[in-house]
């Protein structure tokens, strides 16, 4: 908000975009206003110009707007990659958040979103269920040798709904091990 003393004044928003406005209130201030930025790449900028007095005694300020470029809702990295098995760490900009995390392989993730809408009636639903809040590390196991997977996490409001953009990260998974005879190895545990 910004407050003048003057009797006469207007201001102006920069008319080569639409995400930033002002609003005069109460005849003697104003309000800068600007949409979220969704862009992860770029920030924005624009000017306000602000103009008081008149004739002579006229005076122009103009005031720059930077809005910085958008932050993913989570940090993920996916470390241990093995033929079968990965492990996901998510890191949450709002620890108090609900989102879901998971690992599986690219080709099913339209069946995922299919299994969850006959299970629990939706993704959401499904995701809620499943969910969590704060720092998360998990290892699924039951990945198959030398596909593409994804990590992913989505942020859940608590009635279900999502409340921020699926966030992913893509990886492969390492080749199986075979032997002499070009038969697959299979990893025995203790």
């Amino acid at each position: 908000t910004v407050t003048t003393n003057q009797k006469t004044w207007e201001v102006q928003a920069a008319r080569n975009q639409k995400w930033c406005t002002v609003e005069e209130v109460e005849g003697s201030s104003f309000v800068v206003k600007a949409s979220v930025n969704k862009n992860r790449e770029e920030e924005r900028q624009t000017k306000v110009t602000v103009t008081t007095g008149t004739g002579r005694d006229a005076k122009r300020v103009v005031l720059e707007v930077t809005q910085r470029k958008a932050q993913a809702p989570f940090d993920i990295k996916i470390t241990e990659i093995t033929d079968t098995e990965a492990t996901i760490t998510v890191v949450p900009r709002d620890k108090e958040n609900r989102y879901f995390c998971d690992i599986i392989e690219k080709n099913s993730l339209q069946y995922f979103n299919d299994f969850a809408a006959s299970w629990y009636g939706s993704m959401e639903a499904a995701v809620l269920i499943l969910t969590g809040k704060g720092e998360q590390t998990k290892t699924i196991n039951k990945l198959q040798p030398g596909v593409e997977c994804v990590g992913y996490a989505v942020g859940l409001s608590e009635d279900g709904k999502m409340n921020t953009e699926i966030e992913s990260v893509d990886f492969w998974t390492q080749k199986a091990q075979t032997d002499k005879n070009g038969q697959q190895i299979e990893a025995v545990g203790d």
